[in-house]
């Protein structure tokens, strides 16, 4: 490594234990513990809401649940435990059916789009979300589908359930999504001002990876990383979870070391096919 580069690499280590690194690893945490705390709870209480629903639409999850642990039997055990793995799973996919980031909400022709990019992707997950998004008034599934000539035959969830023929239920199940959608909106708004806004205006400028000027820099990706350890430490309160996050940080730091011997590895090979080809030329 020449001289110029070893001198950049100190002062690159020096920086990232520096005040001003740290100052700018604070505001990360700051927003996401936000994530973590406020928004991820709201979510939370968004989604007992939709189980709630699910559940009363379902006489035979109640009655299991009825029973003491101890009295129910190992299907129903299995039967209550589908049922509720199912359930957060349609409420996390109906959300991204619905929801479209900032990021994917204009085309390549700077249009805006009218689906999101899960839905284009809904195929596989179909049986388990199409009664849903037709009940919450979502038609997006049936139109691009319509265009390859392609029909959904399935029963609504008015015949499902009679739960589900209650006007108040089907506002308050498009209210539950609503809400989703603006809590994942918030989280992802979070996200963004940690690998952007942060990164590029509270990170020294010397630590920032630029694939022509400074190719042996952090990306945001990398402080997005540390932010997250940072945060886990400061939410830590048992010794057990710092241990945890102990232990997460000296991953992340031998995964570091050895992408950096390999990196080391590859130069010297790539320098000695250099020197073959400059002996070839003589």
């Amino acid at each position: 490594m020449a001289n110029n580069d070893s001198a950049l690499v100190a002062e690159q280590k020096k920086l990232i234990c520096s005040d001003d690194f740290e100052r700018a690893l604070s505001s990360g945490s700051e927003r996401n513990i936000e994530i973590d705390g406020t928004l991820k709870s709201s979510n939370r209480s968004n989604y007992e809401i939709f189980y709630d629903i699910m559940l009363r639409s379902r006489n035979d999850i109640q009655s299991i649940l009825d029973k003491k642990k101890k009295d129910r039997t190992p299907a129903e055990n299995e039967l209550l435990a589908a049922f509720k793995k199912n359930t957060s799973s349609q409420y996390k996919q109906v959300k991204e059916m619905i929801f479209i980031d900032e990021e994917d909400s204009l085309d390549d022709d700077g249009v805006s789009v009218k689906i999101s990019k899960k839905l284009s992707q809904l195929v596989s997950r179909l049986s388990n979300v199409a009664a849903m998004l037709k009940y919450l008034g979502h038609s997006e599934l049936e139109t691009e589908l319509d265009k390859l000539g392609v029909k959904l035959s399935y029963r609504k969830l008015e015949d499902v359930s009679d739960v589900f023929s209650n006007d108040a239920i089907h506002t308050t199940l498009n209210e539950v999504f609503e809400s989703a959608c603006n809590i994942q909106k918030q989280i992802n708004d979070k996200k963004r001002e940690i690998k952007e806004t942060i990164f590029e205006f509270e990170v020294p400028k010397m630590l920032q990876y630029d694939k022509e000027t400074n190719p042996s820099g952090i990306k945001s990706t990398d402080f997005a990383k540390l932010v997250q350890i940072q945060t886990k430490k400061l939410k830590a309160q048992s010794d057990e979870a710092k241990d945890k996050v102990d232990m997460q940080a000296t991953a992340e730091a031998e995964n570091k070391h050895c992408d950096s011997i390999r990196s080391e590895i590859l130069r010297e090979k790539y320098m000695s096919l250099m020197e073959e080809e400059s002996d070839d030329g003589q």
